[in-house]
């Protein structure tokens, strides 16, 4: 007979709240294994008796075959000695005694088992909206702290019938530990008010909820806005199809031209709507259920005001219960957009929504399950196979990236103004933050300390370092100067100061696990460089521990400051004022006649005293060409110049506007300068040309003159490793453009796929850089520039 072995297996890594333990249970008695299975904060640990092939056995199950939502970190196997005979195999109570290092499920889509009982009238949980198990439904969302078990959570409130409870006591039952299993007995409900937040419909049995879903479809076909709450927080919801009610949508949120994402019943409404492949089918029905931007059908029915004056379409397929009843009611998408007024964050309490959106929503469809962390809905676009992410939340938080590099200590990293999200750093891990959103008003600014003081409390990890940016306008920088007292811990912590772009570049090495020094392309808005000018047209030599600025776009004079961003016509007015020179100003008044000739005499005399910021900014060209295009001249949103002025392109191009690549005898910087270009624009719109055809030849231009600038770079230092980086890249056709030439030259050329390359990945590469800084022991980073 073979002699019995113990053995202790620790996994770490999404192993809780993911059907782990049955998973094991019953992989164990399979196998006649006896012995334990139990969650700890630090994953999940199996003391297991037998044959040491079965147990051997065991270990393989678990990294060929774990449950659908399970991703594993890493799997140790040590035998020990021990003089405890088990009699049988069990699940026993989770230990919190240990370090929380554990990692936490995103939020998941309903799965197919969930949706085939809910559709069913003999099942129990027939109509039920918060059905779920452990493969589906909330987990971050929820998490109050760890190990996750309900009392950490918001069904805290929520005792268990007898019938559910044997369901999550029954080691056999997929529900086995599902810490939101609930049902219409014991387990949350939804209601529908009316905007004066007086209850309609009360939906605690399938009868009753049936018909509210059956009044809350009527609603929306009238063309009413009504708020649903979802997994992350309210969205305002309208019948897509109808164009006064998504115009009435807009008037209410303040949201004139921004394209709203809109939520369809199935994959073939997806077809429907837009021109897919097979792979973006694939992916949008995946357990995250991203907001996927693709190409719009030209023949859709689709409201104009949805998505005006572009090509592309956000789109999304539910993924909680309440919407897949919704749907089962209605023949027409809906927009689904975020419960807020623009530029705050959206609204996730019942009482808050009923407050804050009082004046935009006609009714509220709300359950009685708390959010405990109000989570966006993710936004990607798929290309070359990959994951573009444009926004990362719901779905992909708090999955980290992974590095190969250790953290010697914990490291908060706080990241930018616009777009904001945080990055705690331990052990070999950056847990990115949801997205929280631009840090301009008090709501985001307090959502921005919750997401701090919620990331230290789960990972029970207290930052030893904080990394910030170098501006000290920004509010997450002078939250960690001047810490509000939930933050008190900050005081004790070492400051990293690091440069926007900079972090930027690191942002995209750190996802491909970077060492060495790279060529670095960091196009974007707006960062502050060290010499106080606005930088964001910029290619470095960069490593973790520092940059070389070794080029830029040639620099202007922009006076306003952030209201060009508003106004591109004032981008337009400052890089036509440098390239045609005083002489020209009669037709800089010709070109912008529409707007208050005041104001043309207000920036003209700035212009003329050499008032504002020195700028290199890429994104504030891209706001110029629009502009004197007379594409977009009043901005409803960030970025709109640039997404308008790319939406224009209309046909294939090799033709260009000239980028020559010079050496500033000022700087001593390689310059790309745009002067020549910005006369050729103005001169082909006077001429009559299209939009479209400007465009394709200022972005070929553009790459062009980017490309001449990384060879000369390149020829000096033989550095062949390219990273792309900052919000200019969510261009899809200068992307293209860039990784289409730089390959084609036997570079080789790194860009995002697991965060985004806008602001809303820069804590990424402000904790990589953090890390090095500390690892290195050097005092800051070093930072050459002219």
């Amino acid at each position: 007979m073979k002699k019995m072995t113990t053995a202790k297996i620790t996994v770490t890594g999404i192993v809780q709240g993911v059907g782990f333990r049955p998973f094991v249970y019953n992989t164990a008695l399979q196998l006649n294994l006896n012995g334990t299975v139990q969650n700890d904060s630090a994953g999940v640990e199996i003391i297991v008796q037998g044959k040491d092939g079965d147990i051997d056995s065991l270990v393989k199950d678990i990294l060929s075959n774990p449950p659908i939502l399970a991703k594993i970190d890493s799997i140790k196997k040590e035998h020990i000695q021990t003089d405890v005979l088990f009699p049988a195999f069990s699940i026993i109570k989770s230990d919190s005694r240990k370090t929380k290092s554990t990692r936490i499920s995103p939020d998941a889509a309903t799965c197919p088992e969930c949706l085939e009982e809910l559709f069913d009238p003999q099942n129990r949980r027939y109509y039920y909206p918060y059905i779920n198990c452990t493969h589906c439904g909330p987990r971050y969302t929820i998490i109050k702290d760890i190990p996750y078990d309900r009392k950490n959570t918001t069904m805290a409130g929520f005792v268990m019938c007898p019938a559910c409870q044997k369901e999550y006591d029954d080691p056999t039952d997929r529900r086995f530990h599902a810490q939101p299993n609930a049902c219409f007995e014991c387990g949350p409900v939804y209601s529908l008010y009316n905007s004066r937040a007086q209850i309609l419909h009360n939906g605690d049995n399938a009868r009753k909820i049936s018909e509210m879903i059956r009044e809350a479809g009527s609603i929306l076909e009238a063309g009413n806005i009504l708020a649903v709450k979802g997994l992350g927080g309210v969205h305002l919801a309208v019948n897509a199809y109808n164009q006064e009610a998504v115009l009435k949508l807009r008037l209410r949120k303040y949201r004139e031209k921004k394209p709203f994402a809109v939520m369809v019943k199935n994959i073939e409404q997806v077809s429907e709507l837009c021109d897919t492949n097979r792979e973006e089918e694939q992916r949008i029905q995946m357990t995250d259920r991203v907001i996927m931007l693709l190409k719009k059908n030209k023949n859709s029915h689709i409201a104009e005001a949805v998505a005006p004056g572009n090509h592309n379409l956000g789109v999304m397929v539910p993924y909680t219960p309440l919407q897949h009843l919704l749907f089962n009611m209605l023949d027409f998408p809906l927009v689904m957009t975020s419960g807020n007024v623009s530029d705050e964050p959206i609204a996730f309490k019942n009482d808050t929504a009923f407050r804050q959106l009082a004046d935009i929503a006609d009714y509220f469809l709300l359950g009685n399950r708390d959010i405990y962390i109000r989570t966006d809905d993710s936004v990607i676009r798929l290309w070359n196979k990959h994951d573009i992410p444009l926004r990362r939340a719901r779905g992909f938080v708090p999955n980290p990236v992974v590095s190969t590099a250790e953290f010697g200590e914990p490291v908060l990293a706080v990241g930018a103004e616009l777009k904001n999200t945080i990055c705690l750093g331990f052990d070999h891990s950056l847990y990115m933050s949801h997205y929280i959103g631009d840090l301009k008003n008090r709501e985001t600014y307090d959502a921005f300390i919750q997401a701090v003081s919620h990331f230290v409390k789960i990972y029970e990890k207290i930052p030893k370092i904080i990394a910030h940016d170098l501006n000290e306008q920004y509010l997450s920088t002078q939250a960690v100067k001047k810490p509000p007292q939930k933050l008190a811990w900050m005081k004790d912590c070492r400051r990293v100061v690091i440069q926007h772009h900079h972090a930027h570049i690191a942002s995209c090495m750190a996802e491909h696990q970077l060492q060495e020094k790279v060529i670095g392309v960091a196009f974007d808005g707006t960062g502050l460089g060290p010499d106080n000018t606005i930088w964001g047209g910029e290619i470095f030599i960069a490593d973790y521990t520092g940059f070389t600025r070794e080029a830029c776009l040639s620099p202007v004079l922009m006076p306003g400051g952030d209201s060009a961003v508003q106004e591109p016509w004032k981008a337009a007015f400052a890089y036509l004022w440098k390239s045609l020179g005083p002489e020209k100003e009669d037709t800089l008044h010709e070109l912008f006649r529409e707007v208050p000739e005041n104001q043309i005499k207000m920036y003209l005399y700035q212009l003329k005293n050499k008032t504002g910021v020195v700028t290199t900014s890429a994104g504030r060209l891209f706001d110029a060409v629009s502009a004197i295009a007379h594409v977009c001249f009043h901005a409803d949103y960030e970025g709109q110049p640039a997404v308008e002025l790319e939406q224009a392109i209309n046909a294939v191009s090799d033709e260009s506007y000239l980028f020559p690549v010079e050496k500033s005898e000022s700087s001593g910087l390689v310059e790309i300068v745009w002067e020549n270009a910005i006369v050729s624009i103005l001169n082909d719109y006077l001429a009559g040309a299209s939009a479209g055809t400007i465009s394709v030849k200022f972005h070929n231009g553009l790459a062009n003159g980017i490309m001449k600038a990384v060879d000369s770079i390149s020829a000096k230092t033989g550095i062949r490793k390219v990273v792309l980086s900052g919000g200019c890249f969510m261009n899809e056709y200068l992307l293209h453009s860039m990784v289409e030439k730089l390959s084609a030259s036997n570079y080789l050329v790194y860009t995002h796929q697991q965060v985004p390359c806008n602001d809303g990945g820069l804590a990424l590469g402000q904790a990589a850089i953090a890390r090095e800084i500390h690892k290195q022991e050097l005092e800051e980073c070093v930072w050459l520039y002219q």
